[in-house]
């Protein structure tokens, strides 16, 4: 209940008190103090609020009227599983079998999720921290409090890649510092002297947070172009434990195609935290047709 308000303002001390750093400290010695501020508060503003979308956006929940309508679509994968289902909600045993009756087996994909007691669309899959399915779940972060699903992917990959940004920013500052002045080795060794310097700019407790920043900087960048590449591929992280990008079944022919899933058809605001133009349905995405079922079982049952 409390990890998401705390996560928050734990995130926006540090960020307050680490900008307090870089505005007071680093850009009032810069060639270009009000350029440099302006790129830095647009990156926070940007992060920030890539943050609290993807914290508060819905992931992408299945309503129970959808799931009340698709019950005739339920791949019972074991015999026992649909007498498990009818005996668990006897009042709707007569409406399962004549949906189950008056659908053609071709179209019978679904799952049934017997934690959340709804019916479970393609690349679902149900949370055990949230206790509820979401449609095409890539993971739970703790950082933001939420599931990563159809909703709030985009959101949560400008998070990563605003985030590195914001961190490599005061790194490069230094870097600039001790190169822009430069003309030798006897030079160079001099300002970098230099920077360590108490009665200079960059004090030992300002260098350790440039150090922190930049191993900031290059974990969240990792795990940025981690997720972008597999969003490229179209592949989750939990589908990623069963398929290659090579033998997912939801390979498109292009990755332009496959970050238009995730990013939206308007390729101008990809980087803006707004929500995405997505026409396909969360619910049915296309498949190749040389689909591993057992595979395709066996990701029904995952239970994050």
């Amino acid at each position: 209940l409390f990890i998401r308000p705390f996560l928050f303002e734990l995130a926006m001390s540090m960020l307050s008190w680490y900008y307090y750093v870089i505005l007071y400290h680093l850009v009032k010695k810069t060639c270009c103090p009000i350029t440099l501020c302006i790129v830095v508060f647009v990156v926070f503003g940007l992060q920030q609020i890539s943050f609290i979308r993807c914290m508060s956006t819905n992931p992408g929940t299945i309503s129970k009227q959808w799931s009340e309508e698709n019950y005739g679509r339920i791949c019972f994968l074991e015999k026992e599983l649909e007498e498990k289902f009818l005996s668990a909600q006897p009042h709707l045993e007569g409406v399962v079998r004549e949906k189950q009756n008056s659908c053609p087996s071709e179209e019978k994909k679904y799952h049934y999720c017997y934690r959340c007691l709804v019916v479970k669309p393609e690349r679902a899959h149900h949370c055990s921290r949230c206790d509820r399915c979401f449609m095409k779940m890539d993971h739970h972060c703790g950082w933001v409090g939420n599931c990563i699903g159809f909703y709030n992917h985009k959101f949560y990959l400008l998070f990563l890649l605003y985030t590195s940004i914001l961190f490599f920013i005061p790194p490069l500052k230094v870097i600039f510092d001790i190169f822009s002045h430069a003309t030798g080795f006897k030079s160079f060794w001099g300002n970098l002297k230099k920077l360590f310097s108490l009665n200079d700019l960059y004090s030992p407790c300002i260098m350790v947070i440039q150090l922190g920043s930049l191993m900031v900087c290059l974990y969240v960048a990792n795990m940025f172009v981690h997720h972008i590449k597999q969003a490229a591929q179209n592949i989750s992280l939990i589908e990623a434990l069963f398929y290659t990008p090579e033998n997912t079944p939801y390979k498109l022919d292009s990755k332009c195609q496959s970050l238009e899933l995730v990013l939206g058809e308007n390729k101008w605001a990809w980087f803006l935290p707004i929500i995405p133009k997505i026409s396909t349905n969360p619910t049915c995405f296309s498949k190749r047709p040389s689909e591993p079922q057992e595979l395709n079982q066996l990701l029904s049952l995952i239970h994050i």
